[in-house]
């Protein structure tokens, strides 16, 4: 069983902030290219943890960044 990327909108996010992705992952604590691989959809499973900071980081709500697929 091969689980789909998990698509997440954290790159209209974070441009709503006006941050870059250096700026992000420093503020949440993560590597840049975590950042990278979560808006180009390369993430296959992300650490409730990291989704939170993230989160926290942008002012929203952990759910708020993933996206439904259709």
């Amino acid at each position: 069983v091969t689980m789909s990327p998990l698509m997440l909108d954290v790159r209209r996010m974070r441009e709503r902030r006006g941050m870059t992705q250096v700026q992000l992952a420093e503020l949440a604590g993560v590597r840049q290219a975590t950042i990278s691989a979560m808006e180009t959809g390369q993430t296959r499973g992300v650490d409730f943890d990291v989704l939170e900071r993230i989160a926290e980081v942008l002012d929203v709500e952990p759910g708020s960044l993933i996206v439904r697929q259709a």
